[in-house]
């Protein structure tokens, strides 16, 4: 054996959570997607799930409180409410080619407005865009804006209203 074939063979090698993963099914990229987010924010209220409606998809809901937290009890009222969907599965949960990655709402925070401002909030955008690919590249890419968001959140704490920075506290 040469010196430089056992340098590879002892060096570490990271490997990316969803590896081990089998992401061959609907319901498999969905779980994963699930445990993903759970990750970044263990007691949020986050599913994910693989539904026949016109064209089957995977439903992604994500809030930064729980059912029982949402200011009014409206979950459109969440600070950093994401929804989001992943298209092109068949109806069986199988898929060929590549998925698509698409956020009908999310990609900021809400919080106060900047003095002098008419408005009610204030927002703090953070980049959520449509991805296409490889189930693993989605996930990364979900993965990736969940990170950029839990920073977020430590970066403006200062300017998160009263109510919604409790909530912050006890999720984190």
């Amino acid at each position: 054996m040469k010196k430089t074939e056992l340098k590879i063979m002892n060096k570490k090698r990271y490997t990316p959570f969803f590896e081990s993963a089998n992401l061959d099914n609907a319901n498999n990229v969905a779980l994963e997607i699930e445990s993903t987010i759970k990750r970044h924010f263990p007691k949020s209220y986050v599913r994910a799930k693989f539904e026949k409606g016109l064209t089957a998809s995977i439903y992604i809901m994500f809030t930064l409180g729980d059912r029982n937290q949402y200011v009014n009890n409206i979950a459109d009222n969440d600070i950093a409410l994401v929804k989001a969907h992943i298209w092109n599965f068949n109806d069986d949960g199988s898929f060929d080619g590549k998925l698509e990655f698409e956020a009908s709402q999310g990609g900021g925070i809400y919080v106060k407005p900047e003095e002098g401002s008419y408005m009610a909030m204030g927002r703090v955008k953070i980049g959520l865009r449509k991805k296409t690919g490889t189930p693993e590249q989605i996930i990364k890419h979900i993965d990736s804006y969940f990170g950029k968001l839990k920073k977020t959140l430590n970066d403006v704490k200062d300017r998160i209203m009263p109510d919604a920075y409790e909530l912050i506290k006890n999720n984190f």
